[in-house]
C-alpha cells in the first residue's frame, strides 16, 4: 500500500489482512502471535501505525470496525491463560494512544519514533544480557578447566 505524505513515499504492508485467491478480502485480522511478547508487541505497534498511516490516506477503504469484529471471532480479544496475544494489545493500545492526538502523519510519525527508541532499547538490553551470559559461562569454564587440571595433578 502507498502512503503519500508531502514530498515522502512509503510502502506500508498490513500483512494482517488476509486476502483470498481473487485479492477479496477474507478476514481482516490474520495475525498469530509468536510467544515472545516483546517481538509480538513490536509486531503490533508496526501493524497499527501502518493501518492508521494507511486509514489516513483512506487508501485502505475500511475502517476499525472489520478488523475488531475479525479479532472477536478469531478469539483474540479473550485473555489467555499466560497473559493477553502481544500482537493484538500492542495494536490496540498503540491505535488508543495515538487517537487520542488525532491520526495524524505528524502523529503517527512521532509515535514510529517512539517504538525504534524502545526497540533499539531492547536489543541494547538483550545485547548486554548475552554479554554478560557468555562472561559467565567463559568464567565457568575456565574455573571447571583449572579443576580438571588440580585434579589431575593430585593424581600423578
Amino acid at each position: 500500500m502507498r502512503i503519500t505524505y508531502g514530498e515522502a513515499t512509503q510502502e506500508h504492508e498490513l500483512p494482517f489482512i488476509r486476502k483470498g485467491k481473487r485479492g477479496r478480502i477474507e478476514s481482516y485480522w490474520d495475525a498469530k502471535p509468536t510467544g515472545d511478547f516483546c517481538h509480538d508487541s513490536a509486531t503490533g505497534t508496526e501493524y497499527a501505525l501502518n493501518f492508521m498511516a494507511a486509514s489516513y490516506q483512506r487508501e485502505l477503504g475500511t475502517d476499525l470496525l472489520p478488523i475488531l469484529r475479525d479479532m472477536a471471532k478469531g478469539g483474540f480479544l479473550k485473555p489467555v491463560p499466560g497473559g493477553w496475544d502481544g500482537v493484538v494489545h500492542a495494536f490496540l493500545c498503540t491505535i488508543a494512544n495515538v487517537s487520542v492526538d488525532g491520526w495524524t502523519p505528524a502523529n503517527i510519525a512521532r509515535e514510529r519514533a517512539r517504538e525504534a527508541e524502545s526497540n533499539a532499547f531492547i536489543e541494547r538490553h538483550r545485547a548486554e544480557e548475552s554479554a554478560e551470559r557468555s562472561k559467565r559461562a567463559r568464567k565457568a569454564a575456565l574455573a571447571g578447566a583449572a579443576k580438571r587440571r588440580k585434579k589431575v595433578r593430585k593424581r600423578v
